[in-house]
């Protein structure tokens, strides 16, 4: 399951870093900005259901990117909700590797 996180919070990461390239798109509305990033946690979701060939990754996955974009928007409102989320990716996908990183000589 870190295995999972971690791939998962790292691609979520990956096409919210491509996506805040566009140009304007980190100052999208947030009737823009919304769609957008829940469709990247899907992507990412799905992405990691299809390399890990789990089908509940799929579906459980993109709800704990959700979580964690809604407390990273709680404590950051007046940060866009790419910007977010992110900051929220990027932190998540970090403490879980070295969670993973920690675990792996006792498993």
């Amino acid at each position: 399951m870190l295995l999972e996180l971690v791939l998962f919070f790292t691609l979520a990461a990956a096409i919210t870093t491509a996506a805040v390239m566009v140009p304007g798109l980190v100052r999208a509305r947030a009737w823009a900005g919304i769609p957008l990033a829940l469709a990247i946690l899907v992507g990412a979701g799905w992405l990691t259901g299809l390399i890990v060939h789990d089908p509940v990754a799929a579906t459980i996955l993109p709800l704990f990117g959700v979580g964690a974009l809604i407390e990273t928007r709680r404590h950051l409102p007046q940060w866009s909700f790419l910007a977010a989320q992110l900051l929220s990716a990027l932190l998540v996908a970090s403490v879980v590797y070295l969670i993973y990183a920690g675990a792996q000589p006792f498993v």
